[in-house]
């Protein structure tokens, strides 16, 4: 099976599942914080047998944009909002993109 060696949004919007490699590139992490994230239900994920696939339309939509809006002429291709927010968690599992957030990690083990 052949990958996309740059899986960006636009690249992946007429397919219905991409790898978790892929679903790395998409959001710009790395593939092992991408499998941790699967692994954490963070990313919506299919295991087929032995592999893991991340379905395209629910992984855009944590980009805030759906795969129609990708495909129109003139779209937004940049990450908005909801990319950042969902990045964050990605990155920091201890903080949490939900109520207040000041922008400052805040370690909560006690």
């Amino acid at each position: 099976m052949t990958t996309n060696p740059t899986a960006t949004a636009t690249t992946i919007a007429n397919r219905y599942t991409v790898t978790v490699r892929e679903a790395a590139q998409v959001l710009g992490i790395g593939r092992d914080v991408c499998y941790r994230a699967v692994r954490a239900g963070q990313i919506p994920s299919l295991r087929l047998g032995r592999r893991i696939v991340v379905p395209v339309a629910p992984l855009l939509g944590m980009l805030g944009v759906s795969p129609h809006e990708m495909s129109e002429p003139g779209s937004a291709t940049e990450p908005g909002t909801a990319t950042t927010n969902a990045l964050k968690a990605l990155q920091d599992p201890m903080t949490s993109t939900q109520g207040s957030h000041d922008g400052h990690h805040h370690d909560h083990r006690r």
